[in-house]
């Protein structure tokens, strides 16, 4: 739909009595509550299907900033979330290694939790997240949990950002 259809829809529904801005809220608002519903159908769907459900829909699916990498530590996927807090577009994102844009400390460092991601040990490894972006300094609490290993070589793990 075009931008002055939406408006000109928008206007109509508002009947010149209620409040225009307001009305566009509410629809933004009824728009992203479809995009979250159709975003768990999927998830459903795929769970119940035995294919699993996809790193990528695991990361749009999450709240908080997630990145998801493989076992070179290049990101393969950043959700909306992430995007927003680097401030950067998911393109400007994808296809880098992590330490580009952060630097990861954990109780042991990243390259061996990626070892033993890639031997099958299934453990969730807390971490502090350090990143400097021009003018300031973000500092967060994360969490890196491994999410798929299907044979050598074949790693992803996912990097969330709990957002105090």
């Amino acid at each position: 739909m075009r931008l002055n259809q939406l408006v000109d829809e928008l206007s109509t529904a508002t009947n010149h009595e209620g409040n225009f801005s307001a009305t566009v809220r509410a629809q933004c608002l009824a728009e992203l509550k479809q995009q979250i519903s159709d975003l768990e159908d999927r998830v459903r769907q795929q769970s119940m299907s035995g294919q699993g459900v996809s790193a990528s829909l695991i990361a749009d699916a999450c709240p908080v900033p997630a990145f998801v990498a493989n076992g070179q530590s290049v990101m393969l996927k950043a959700n909306s979330a992430a995007q927003k807090w680097l401030g950067l577009g998911e393109s400007a994102l994808v296809g880098k290694p992590l330490d580009q844009y952060f630097q990861v400390k954990s109780s042991l460092p990243l390259n061996q939790i990626v070892e033993q991601f890639a031997q099958g040990r299934n453990q969730v490894y807390p971490a502090r997240i350090v990143c400097l972006r021009p003018g300031r300094l973000i500092m967060a609490k994360a969490n890196i949990c491994p999410i798929l290993r299907r044979a050598e070589g074949d790693l992803a793990y996912v990097l969330m950002i709990e957002i105090a």
